[in-house]
């Protein structure tokens, strides 16, 4: 909030009468001020209209003496405008000396109208002199020692700021008129002057009077004024203002202030009675004349230039009044005008552009056009110059085309469309067309009702349609398990891949290939996973019970799965199971961290009549694990076809950094030296589609995984012509050769020292990287080859393991050879 106003600019008093919502916060305690609860939402909903004040709860300052002047009117500074000033149908501009031989130029839709050269005077100013004033005449009679008149003082203590004067009076005087010595005189006024002060009573009646004179025709006019007695001088009673009109026609005038004293009010104050009289002056307003383009403005310094907006334009003419109502801003004021100078450009804020600026997310718009150059424009005012009218969206709930598709009117207009829905949509209750808005309507223009429950269930009743019936006699099926969530992880893309190439290798061992989800208190379950290419539609493992001529059943689970895999099935299905001629469970052993410990396996064996593991790295791959585990054992590396992505070579590759989502604790300290790499952009891998992935996974130069390090965040960007950083370690490496290459770290400490340094020496030294990158292929090809990968799968479904605990036969014996 550091670009609000201070506490000082805001009228708190004002904003807790105008709501007494906020008053009752505070009072209670929920709230610390009415500034806070401005700050933080008030002024957002009066952005949006979700409240409503007929003024403003700041405080007025003081404008340079130039009416309508905002240094904030622009939505970003641009160098060499000082300040933009509207003023009706004009706009008038402040340039800098550096500025002013360069073409500042209005942009009103198409049209753009140059600023011409323009003068400019301010308000003149003629002070009350005080040391001429320091005597007053009582009665009439000159130098008569009258009341106590005290400078810049009030009951002895200094003023700051405006001149004041304090006269103290005695209880007892009598009624009479004091008058200042030194009237205030002017010569060669070319407007009506105005007499202005403020002034304040504390326990003393009077009447100021000002007296105005011709000095040519000697005629005068007297104006009477009554001090208020709610108005004292102090904090709390501040200044009855004045502010008097001489008769027009006058250009030499004087000008004489009196001030009838009559009596003391009533006071409980033991302190004399005095009045005060503050920022005494004459004040000419100022005269706007056009420059002859060869005269300097003398008045004001600076350069200003002026431009006349098109009043026609707009896009606004033959509206219908039901479209901009009486309490909405009137056509006028929804104009977009933007300013350029140079190659800079900016949206001028009028109050509906600021309106409309809330809704808008510059974060999104940046990130979902990274085309654009943006270093001459800022965001916002590149939506409203040229982007809305390119279908590019505001923020992500906002569509600009489907919001023109919906209102007609909108779009005959040539209204910007989120300025419309900021000042008039949202009151208006307009559509934006969401997701399940549309879907309402995809329903009700089938004359049907939208199915209503939860989701699960009507995942659930989806899945019972989408039964594959031409497998429902099989006598082999082998059941892939997966979570419950629709969701992306190499593990997860990695239990789909192993069941599509079991299901078209399905000459090769006989079995029908189902993918369900595991069994969950909750119910969830999806029906096809979204996140990447698969042909699989997903089951829920309960529907296995459908298919009653199962004779040889396996079941693949994960390894995290295991633990309370058993104990989760339902009576029945636990029944089916133990009723099937063959039962082989084989874990899918991926993350040895994952792994439970071995007694785990006791229930899964009961249900059994065998049980295995398969392995997807090199270093779990030991007689150690078969042995510790008791189970025969498997490799089965996992492998991504990356055929259908095309590799991109270094020289075409972007400053992107991609990393995985994985929570390491270093992961802070790598990303924090990461950052200071201004000229790339570093993007997590979360919450995105697998195509989305190798999009990025080809296009970036550099990527980096938290998490096992010999994974496919470093293994993927690399067969796309990439380096991947990563810390070894000894679980997941296959062998300590990989610590050689200098993308892969031996210590935390390391990586966060060094990982910086070694992009800036790949990224200067191009056969370096290719280098690097072709020793990491090469590598990786010697562990990972389709064949062999499709091959193991065809193991796994035949049951062939290749490591078998001690003091079990490898012999093939029992039902399903395992005995």
């Amino acid at each position: 909030m550091a670009d609000l106003p201070s506490r000082e600019l805001f009228n708190e008093d004002r904003y807790l009468r105008t709501f007494p919502d906020v008053a009752q916060a505070v009072r209670d305690g929920r709230l610390p001020s009415a500034y806070d609860h401005w700050a933080l939402y008030g002024r957002f909903e009066l952005a949006a209209r979700q409240r409503v004040a007929d003024s403003s709860f700041l405080l007025e300052v003081p404008d340079e003496g130039v009416e309508g002047f905002d240094a904030s009117i622009a939505r970003k500074p641009i160098e060499g405008v000082l300040a933009v000033v509207f003023k009706g149908e004009m706009i008038y501009a402040r340039l800098d000396d550096d500025s002013i031989n360069t073409d500042l130029v209005l942009i009103q839709d198409s049209k753009e109208i140059p600023f011409e050269p323009w003068t400019l005077s301010v308000p003149k100013r003629y002070e009350f002199d005080i040391s001429d004033n320091s005597d007053l005449i009582v009665d009439g009679k000159y130098k008569v020692k009258g009341p106590s008149l005290s400078v810049n003082t009030v009951r002895g203590r200094k003023v700051p700021g405006s001149p004041t004067l304090e006269i103290t009076v005695e209880e007892s005087d009598p009624a009479y008129r004091m008058t200042f010595a030194k009237p205030m005189i002017v010569e060669g006024a070319s407007a009506p002057l105005s007499f202005r002060a403020k002034i304040a009573t504390r326990g003393a009646n009077a009447n100021l009077i000002v007296k105005f004179t011709n000095l040519d025709t000697k005629k005068t006019k007297v104006h009477t004024l009554e001090f208020d007695q709610e108005f004292n001088g102090t904090a709390a009673g501040g200044f009855q203002t004045v502010d008097i009109t001489a008769p027009e026609g006058i250009s030499n005038i004087a000008v004489d202030t009196s001030i009838d004293y009559f009596r003391c009010a009533e006071s409980s104050s033991e302190a004399p009675p005095c009045l005060l009289i503050q920022d005494l002056h004459l004040s000419e307003p100022a005269q706007e004349e056009p420059s002859d383009h060869t005269s300097k403005p003398e008045a004001l310094e600076g350069h200003w230039v002026q431009a006349k907006a098109d009043v026609n334009r707009g896009g606004f003419d033959g509206i219908p009044d039901v479209y901009w109502d009486e309490n909405a801003y009137w056509p006028g004021d929804a104009r977009r005008f933007f300013i350029r100078l140079g190659e800079n450009t900016t949206v001028l804020m009028t109050k509906p552009v600021e309106v409309a600026s809330h809704f808008f997310d510059e974060g999104f718009y940046k990130e979902r056009n990274p085309d654009l150059e943006l270093s001459h424009i800022d965001a916002y005012s590149h939506y409203l110059l040229t982007g809305w009218k390119e279908f590019r969206n505001p923020n992500p709930e906002f569509r600009v085309r489907e919001y023109l598709l919906r209102h007609p009117d909108v779009e005959a207009a040539g209204t910007e469309p989120l300025i419309h829905y900021a000042n008039l949509g949202v009151r208006q209750s307009r559509s934006l067309g969401s997701f399940d808005e549309k879907l309402n309507e995809i329903w009700d223009r089938s004359g049907k009702t939208m199915p209503d429950g939860e989701q699960a269930a009507i995942f659930a009743r989806a899945q019972d349609m989408m039964v594959p019936m031409s497998i429902i006699n099989s006598r082999k099926i082998a059941v892939f398990v997966v979570p419950e969530h629709d969701s992306m992880s190499g593990g997860i893309f990695s239990f789909f891949s192993i069941a599509d190439h079991a299901r078209s290798t399905r000459h090769l061992h006989g079995y029908d290939v189902l993918v369900m989800t595991r069994p969950n208190p909750l119910g969830l379950t999806y029906v096809r996973a979204s996140a990447f290419r698969n042909s699989h539609t997903v089951l829920r493992l309960e529907q296995l019970r459908l298919f009653a001529e199962v004779s040889e059943l396996q079941i693949h689970i994960p390894e995290y799965a295991t633990v309370d895999f058993v104990r989760s099935l339902s009576p029945e299905l636990m029944k089916y199971i133990l009723r099937r001629d063959r039962v082989h469970i084989n874990v899918m052993n991926q993350n040895i961290r994952k792994m439970p410990n071995a007694d785990v396996f006791r229930d899964l064996r009961r249900i059994s009549t065998s049980i295995g593991q398969s392995v997807s790295h090199n270093r779990f791959f030991t007689q150690e694990l078969a042995d510790y585990y008791s189970l025969p054992t498997l490799l089965l590396p996992a492998y991504t076809d990356l055929s259908q992505y095309p590799r991109l070579d270094a020289e075409h590759k972007e400053n992107i950094i991609i990393y995985s989502s994985d929570d390491a604790r270093y992961r802070r300290a790598v990303l924090n030296r990461l950052e200071q790499l201004d000229d790339y952009k570093l993007i997590e891998i979360k919450d995105m589609t697998f195509e989305i992935y190798m999009d990025l996974a080809t296009r970036c130069r550099f990527s980096v995984t938290f998490g096992e390090g010999f994974d496919g965040y470093v293994a993927q960007p690399m067969y796309q012509g990439g380096i991947g950083f990563a810390l070894y370690n000894d679980e997941f490496f296959p062998d300590a050769s990989f610590k050689k290459f200098e993308n892969f770290f031996t210590t935390e400490e390391e990586m966060i020292e060094q990982i910086v340094p070694t992009i800036r020496r790949l990224e200067a030294d191009r056969r370096r990287y290719v280098a690097l990158n072709k020793a990491l292929r090469a590598k990786w090809d010697k562990l990972y080859r389709l064949d062999d990968y499709v091959a193991r799968i065809v193991k796994v479904m035949n049951n062939e393991y290749e490591l078998f605990p001690a003091g079990s036969s490898n012999t093939p014996s029992g039902p399903l050879g395992l005995g």
